[in-house]
């Protein structure tokens, strides 16, 4: 019987977070509600990978809030595949537009713009995060799909996420665009060099153990107990091969066949469109209030339209 997991949302270091980013990103944007808002966007997309990962068989997981960047939902198994990967990376922001969608509904209902403003929010949230970078949701899935048609594009991936770090370091935010590198060198070098330091320690114990074993066989020591001892190394050389096989997996998970490319693909596009639609319609709506996108003062009319 397969062994049942806690509840997330009844997760003290979730709850904790929660109130804690609550705080900051009032203290930082001086709107309850816009905050509130924006947590609950950021928890329903994160949901979305969390749920995925189980999906994927992945049971040691976790949720958190990270106040004032965000949240994370953290996978401490390897993927197991490629293309496990790129359905976490993408079921964020598919759950992510659930949100979008009801705060569409309800201003619709209410007729109140602050919804509608909510709206955009949460379409440029998730926008960003599918921008082809690195750690980023957009960065998961073009990895997964580029190294799934040949591991030597791990270099254009490489290059792909560097120009874009640079753009937002150039045009958004370098205090952003330094925290994107730094997750990404500790992902993509970092992790690499931590695994292979452990494949080669478990292969050396390993070989020491099986160095054992011949010298216990070769012994003049009771018969019985050179089988408990040996049956006792063995024990332990399978859960090291074991181990490795599980870092190997990090190095090179399973590629995703053509098909799943296509369909991921198009999965990709279709959530990107949609984002894009719902932006659109909601800016038709919006423009009368708070002007024209490109103006200077979009985003601080935007913004205005929380009361509190």
């Amino acid at each position: 019987m397969e062994e049942s997991q806690p509840n997330i949302w009844l997760s003290k270091k979730l709850i904790l977070s929660i109130i804690l980013s609550l705080f900051i990103f009032t203290f930082l944007l001086e709107k309850l509600f816009l905050s509130a808002i924006l947590i609950f966007s950021l928890l329903i997309h994160e949901y979305g990978h969390y749920w995925q990962m189980g999906r994927e068989g992945i049971k040691k997981r976790d949720m958190v809030m990270i106040p004032p960047l965000g949240a994370m939902a953290v996978s401490h198994e390897p993927w197991p595949s490629r293309g496990a990967e790129a359905r976490i990376g993408i079921a964020g922001p598919i759950f992510g537009m659930i949100p979008a969608i009801v705060f569409y509904l309800i201003f619709i209902i209410s007729g109140n713009y602050m919804w509608l403003a909510g709206v955009m929010y949460v379409c440029f949230v998730n926008l960003f995060n599918l921008l082809p970078i690195g750690p980023m949701d957009g960065g998961r899935c073009l990895k997964s799909v580029l190294l799934s048609i040949n591991p030597r594009f791990y270099e254009a991936y490489s290059a792909i996420s560097w120009i874009g770090i640079i753009f937002i370091f150039l045009t958004i935010s370098w205090p952003i665009a330094v925290f994107i590198d730094f997750i990404f060198l500790s992902e993509e070098k970092t992790k690499n060099k931590r695994v292979l330091n452990e494949i080669n320690t478990k292969r050396k114990l390993v070989e020491k153990t099986q160095d054992f074993i011949k010298e216990v066989q070769s012994s003049n020591e009771n018969q019985n107990w050179k089988n408990e001892e040996t049956k006792l190394r063995q024990k332990k050389i399978s859960r090291w091969e074991q181990e490795i096989k599980t870092y190997e997996l990090i190095l090179s998970p399973e590629p995703m066949k053509r098909i799943s490319l296509y369909k991921y693909s198009l999965t990709c596009i279709a959530t990107i469109s949609a984002y894009i639609f719902i932006l659109k319609n909601s800016l038709s709506a919006i423009s009368p209030i708070v002007g024209e996108i490109g103006s200077i003062d979009f985003f601080n009319n935007l913004f205005n339209l929380f009361p509190y």
